[in-house]
């Protein structure tokens, strides 16, 4: 486990990407998403980081707590539900 200041080594860095794209896969499989893994809107950040953390607890020695699964998904399930509102209006001062 990482210490609030501490680096992640590469080998983490790595087991979290992997999570992530885990994450990203399984979204895909459940015809989920409307993006690309290499562009990931930002209200789907926090869903992913969310769901990779449940994924990736056993590999980091932490208890995994499904309700980052649940919250995750949930929140993805919003995301894509937004109607598109078009272009927002600039406002200059």
């Amino acid at each position: 486990m990482l210490g609030q200041d501490e680096p992640a080594s590469p080998a983490d860095l790595q087991k979290a990407t992997e999570k992530v794209q885990s994450v990203h896969a399984f979204l895909k499989s459940k015809g989920i998403l409307r993006w690309t893994y290499s562009n990931i809107p930002d209200f789907a950040e926090e869903p992913y980081v969310l769901m990779a953390a449940f994924l990736g607890a056993p590999d980091f020695q932490v208890e995994r707590d499904p309700s980052g699964w649940e919250i995750g998904l949930a929140l993805f399930y919003t995301g894509v539900n937004m109607p598109k509102a078009g272009r927002t209006q600039a406002e200059y001062f």
